[in-house]
């Protein structure tokens, strides 16, 4: 009891539920991914490359992850934004919604698609032109909720690992996974 006398703005702030701080996402969240995709392509007789670099005429693709599969390579590209996430369409940013603040940040889709033009690259100097490319982005905050991004390759890690569990990564293209990482290997 703070006395007879109360402010309108102690009655105000104790009817309302106290907001939950969210947070970006931290080493850990991506550790805990890194440890499902590495069970995944166990699992499936897969390679997984930790960090995912690659060097290509004196650029770098850097992804957190490269998954080695029997039809080519998934590129895993983590942001550790939270709160809620809005795509934007047309290559414009991105924006975070976070703690009563706005944020915007460079489109990740553009991202991808820089960072999958390299690897693909990679893999026609390696001989292996037919090998399929895709790089997905993957938002490893707990805290996330992402809004419009239907069709953009952009998943929290609970969606990222479903899509991945999916038919797409999972069918046999006639790769043979340990192969195609022996040659990639020179290349990281």
């Amino acid at each position: 009891n703070r006395g007879l006398f109360k402010s309108k703005k102690d009655d105000a702030q104790s009817d309302r539920p106290k907001e939950r701080r969210q947070t970006n996402s931290n080493r850990n969240d991506v550790l805990e991914l890194i440890s499902r995709l590495a069970t995944y392509a166990r699992r499936n007789h897969f390679m997984l490359i930790v960090p995912g670099t690659l060097s290509c005429d004196g650029e770098m693709a850097v992804l957190t992850a490269l998954i080695v599969t029997r039809c080519g390579v998934v590129g895993i590209n983590c942001f550790g934004f939270g709160g809620r996430v809005v795509a934007e369409g047309g290559g414009k940013d991105w924006t975070q919604i976070m703690n009563g603040t706005q944020t915007a940040f460079p489109n990740p889709v553009t991202k991808n698609r820089n960072q999958e033009a390299l690897v693909r690259r990679v893999l026609e100097e390696v001989g292996y032109p037919a090998a399929e490319v895709e790089v997905i982005g993957v938002f490893t905050s707990p805290s996330v909720w992402l809004s419009n991004t239907a069709g953009t390759n952009c998943y929290t890690k609970d969606e990222a690992m479903k899509v991945l569990r999916g038919d797409a990564y999972l069918r046999d293209g006639g790769l043979d996974p340990r192969a195609l990482d022996a040659v990639l290997q020179p290349r990281i």
